[in-house]
C-alpha cells in the first residue's frame, strides 16, 4: 500500500510540474504577443487575433483553470486516501486488539465454567453427606427413642 502512495505522490508531482510548465508557456506566449502587437497592428493581425489567437488563448486559459482544479482535487483525494489508509490501519490494529481481548475473555469464561462445575460437584457431594448425616441422625434418634 505504501508503494501505491509513493506512486500517487510521484504522479501528483509530475502533474504539478507539467501544469507549471504549461502556465509558463502560456505566460511567455502572452508576453511575446504583447511585444509583437506594437509592431504588427494591421487589419490582418487583428483578424488573426480575433479568429485564431484570442480563441486559442481563451481555450488555453480555460484548460489551465480546469487543470488547476483537477490538480487541487487530486491533492485533496491523495490526502483523503492517506487519511483513509491511516484510519484503516488504526481500525485493523483495534480489531486485532479486540480479538485478543475476546480470546482472553473466552479463556477466562472457560476457566470459570470449569470452576463452577467443580463447585457444583462439591456442593452435590456436601448435600449427599448431609443426607447421610441426616439419615444417621434420624436412625440414632429412632434407636434412642
Amino acid at each position: 500500500m505504501n508503494s501505491d502512495h509513493t506512486w500517487l505522490r510521484q504522479q501528483h508531482s509530475q502533474f504539478e510540474s507539467e501544469l507549471q510548465r504549461s502556465m509558463l508557456f502560456m505566460q511567455d506566449h502572452l508576453e511575446r504577443r504583447s511585444e509583437v502587437s506594437g509592431l504588427w497592428n494591421d487589419e490582418c493581425a487583428r483578424e488573426m487575433g480575433r479568429r485564431f489567437l484570442n480563441p486559442l488563448h481563451e481555450e488555453a486559459a480555460s484548460s489551465l483553470e480546469k487543470l488547476r482544479r483537477q490538480h487541487a482535487a487530486h491533492a485533496s483525494t491523495a490526502t483523503d486516501l492517506e487519511s483513509a489508509t491511516g484510519a484503516f490501519h488504526d481500525a485493523s490494529r483495534a480489531s486485532q486488539c479486540l480479538h485478543r481481548q475476546a480470546d482472553e475473555a473466552l479463556a477466562t469464561f472457560r476457566r470459570l465454567d470449569s470452576s463452577l462445575d467443580h463447585a457444583n460437584r462439591y456442593v452435590e457431594g456436601a448435600i449427599s453427606h448431609l443426607r447421610d448425616v441426616e439419615h444417621a441422625l434420624s436412625e440414632a434418634a429412632r434407636i434412642a427413642g
